[in-house]
């Protein structure tokens, strides 16, 4: 807990230094922080339980042209053992720094970035917004509270530059990306070339990212020592894809996989199970109310950050209804409904069969999303109920209470 204090007044007096450098400077800010509170897994009763999990970002604006972006987030273990104002275990974490260079120029908006961290993921849609000013285009089931950490297909991460492009006269953008990845799989040093494509229409919202990694090793097949070998290359893609848009019956799709393997010697390429990401998503507008049902197939390294299911493949149906008001308040309120398996993949489906010898995970979550000052506040109770027949619902039961605010 020191050292988080420290860190975090270390970012405060570099934040304060940053904003004195310019008279014209203004700050805006998005943050969210939630409470899961459930039962210990091993307790014979309801034996309470609290994690907080949180994200904090920042953009300063030192003039129109120049402006920087951080991202914080936290996350703890139980706050009720240590009565919440005591010291508490605690991950913290700069998830982003960025500085970047706006230039309009020959017709075209450019902008100009160094970064470090995690950087405009495709699941956070930061990039559409940055360019285009849209509101969020992504699956209500992989909505959290981790911010630039969250589900996405494929999300840059490491130490480099951007050049992106957005056309004055059209809404079409392009970017490119050159960066050290921290996300080899096997901890190798490798660089990264990225490009990008995004477009918004009446009814088409396209942002598609693709690139190759170039891994680097010291010691060859015969581990002798070499002072550069790059027998292999990885490619990784993503993109989000929205048929219609938010007020019609839409289409939304999201995919990619990341660092697939290429060698000289492979005479087949082919992509796994822990590396690809889809999921497709038909929306429906009803008369008072809305139904998105979503098919996914989510790799093992994603899948634990989505909190209305907990398999890798299966559905959840989502209705809620807009349009309820309680003192000229508009409440979002909803049901939330999943069936998954855990370690099944699309490549399992032609041996249906098999599945009836698995557990199918069934999870209900009910929730309410309130305005409050200048953001949301959600409340939701979770009960995974393919568990009640074992005798385990107190073990299987989550409310959550969270807060999402701009300013």
């Amino acid at each position: 807990m020191k050292m988080i204090k420290k860190l975090s007044s270390t970012a405060a007096a570099f934040i304060f230094t940053l904003t004195t450098l310019s008279a014209a400077a203004s700050f805006n800010g998005y943050g969210g922080l939630k409470g899961d509170l459930k039962s210990k897994e091993n307790s014979e009763f309801f034996d309470p339980i609290m994690n907080l999990t949180g994200f904090f970002q920042g953009q300063f604006n030192f003039s129109e042209n120049l402006f920087f972006n951080t991202e914080m987030s936290i996350s703890t273990d139980d706050v009720i053992d240590t009565k919440l104002t005591e010291d508490t275990q605690a991950v913290f974490c700069f998830d982003e720094l960025s500085l970047t260079y706006i230039k309009n120029f020959l017709g075209a908006t450019q902008f100009f970035s160094i970064f470090k961290g995690t950087y405009t993921p495709l699941g956070a849609n930061q990039f559409l917004s940055q360019q285009f000013g849209i509101s969020p285009i992504n699956s209500f089931i992989t909505d959290s509270f981790y911010g630039n950490k969250c589900v996405s297909p494929y999300s840059i991460n490491g130490f480099g530059l951007s050049y992106s492009i957005r056309l004055n006269s059209s809404p079409i953008a392009f970017a490119g990306y050159f960066y050290k990845n921290n996300d080899n799989p096997d901890d190798l040093r490798q660089f990264n070339l990225d490009f990008r494509f995004a477009t918004t229409r009446k009814y088409l919202t396209l942002d598609f990212l693709g690139g190759i990694g170039f891994p680097s090793k010291n010691k060859d097949k015969n581990d002798d020592d070499v002072i550069l070998l790059v027998d292999e290359i990885y490619l990784h893609s993503g993109m989000n894809l929205l048929i219609g848009n938010y007020y019609t019956t839409s289409l939304f799709l999201q995919a990619g996989f990341s660092s697939l393997p290429v060698k000289k010697s492979n005479a087949k390429i082919e992509i796994s199970d822990e590396q690809l990401f889809l999921l497709v998503e038909p929306r429906f507008h009803l008369k008072n109310s809305q139904m998105h049902i979503s098919f996914f197939n989510i790799p093992d390294n994603q899948n634990e950050k989505i909190e209305f299911a907990d398999g890798n493949l299966g559905f959840n149906v989502n209705i809620f209804t807009e349009n309820f008001f309680i003192r000229n308040k508009n409440i979002k309120f909803g049901f939330s409904t999943s069936f998954s398996y855990e370690e099944r993949y699309l490549k399992d489906l032609p041996n249906l069969k098999d599945f009836y010898k698995d557990t199918c995970s069934v999870k209900t979550s009910p929730y309410i999303v309130i305005p409050v000052l200048s953001g949301d506040l959600s409340l939701m109770f979770q009960a995974k109920l393919s568990e009640f027949p074992a005798g385990k619902w107190k073990q299987n039961i989550n409310f959550t209470l969270g807060y999402k605010s701009y300013f």
